[in-house]
C-alpha cells in the first residue's frame, strides 16, 4: 500500500528483545537488515517437501519478505526460492500423526495467526514491546 514510497521511510523504530531498549534504525540499515533475515530464515526451512509444509509460518514469513523486496526493489541477498503451486508427493520425510494431520487440515493463514498469537504469548511473558514505528520523510 505504501510501495510507491517506500524510499521517503527515515527509519525504523522498535523495541530489543535482551532489554527492551527502543532502537532506532535508519532507513538504509533496516533494509540491510531484512535482507539478513531473508538469509537467515533459510537456516529454518524444510530442506524438501516445501509443498506439504506449506502451512509452516517459517516458510509463510520467508516468502512474505521475499516478495516485499522484491515488490519494493530493495533486495540485496541472493536468496531465490520457487515454491511449488502444484502439489507434490513427499519425499523421505517422517512427519509425526499430528504433523501429517495438522498440514491437512491447518490452512496457511491459520498457522500463521497461531504463530503470531504464540509470539505475542511470548513476548508479553518477558515484558518485550512488540510496536514499531517507520518514520517518514515529510
Amino acid at each position: 500500500e505504501n510501495a510507491h514510497r517506500i524510499d521517503k521511510i527515515e527509519s525504523l523504530e522498535l523495541h530489543r528483545v535482551i532489554d527492551n531498549e527502543l532502537l532506532t534504525v535508519d532507513a538504509k540499515n533496516m533494509w540491510i537488515n531484512l535482507n539478513y533475515h531473508l538469509m537467515h530464515f533459510v537456516d529454518f526451512m524444510p530442506p524438501a517437501n516445501w509443498y506439504t509444509n506449506s502451512a509452516d509460518p517459517l516458510l509463510q514469513m520467508f516468502e512474505r519478505l521475499s516478495n516485499l523486496l522484491d515488490k519494493v526493489g530493495k533486495r540485496e541477498a541472493h536468496v531465490y526460492v520457487a515454491f511449488p503451486s502444484e502439489k507434490t508427493e513427499p519425499i523421505d520425510e517422517e512427519r509425526t500423526y499430528f504433523g501429517r494431520i495438522a498440514g491437512l487440515i491447518l490452512p496457511a493463514p491459520v498457522s500463521l495467526m497461531m504463530a503470531k498469537k504464540s509470539i505475542k504469548k511470548y513476548s508479553k511473558k518477558i515484558n518485550h514491546d512488540l510496536s514499531y514505528r517507520l518514520n517518514w520523510a515529510s
